[in-house]
């Protein structure tokens, strides 16, 4: 798991301003609807009604982190998944907004075929 990094609003050597000393900053809820974007693209990732991948998101000025649930596809490797998973967000997000992706906390929480309802076995 990679490390939280230090808030950069307290690091005055970050410079995120363009040219014009104008300062863009991004949404927590962009990011997160970018990571869950991400995270449907990978195959084994359950992407329709409930099991719709869900996301948070935390942003700094040049770093976020995620915390996504999920649904698997029943029979995914899921430690292979997950970390496809994981280096999707953190490539779209980088790829969209310009943020570097310290971290992302899957949790799977179910596992199911595409198109049927939510099961949970006890």
């Amino acid at each position: 798991m990679l490390e939280a990094p230090p808030d950069p609003a307290d690091d005055p050597a970050d410079d995120t301003a363009d040219d014009t000393g104008e300062v863009t900053l991004m949404s927590e809820s962009v990011v997160a609807t970018i990571a869950g974007l991400a995270a449907c693209a990978v195959p084994g990732v359950v992407d329709e009604g409930e099991g719709a991948p869900s996301a948070v998101a935390t942003v700094g000025r040049t770093h976020a982190t995620v915390d996504l649930t999920l649904v698997a596809e029943t029979g995914a490797d899921l430690a292979e998944l997950m970390a496809d998973v994981r280096r999707s967000i953190a490539d779209s997000v980088q790829r969209m907004t310009d943020l570097r992706v310290t971290e992302v906390t899957v949790t799977v929480v179910d596992v199911r075929r595409p198109g049927t309802a939510t099961h949970h076995l006890r």
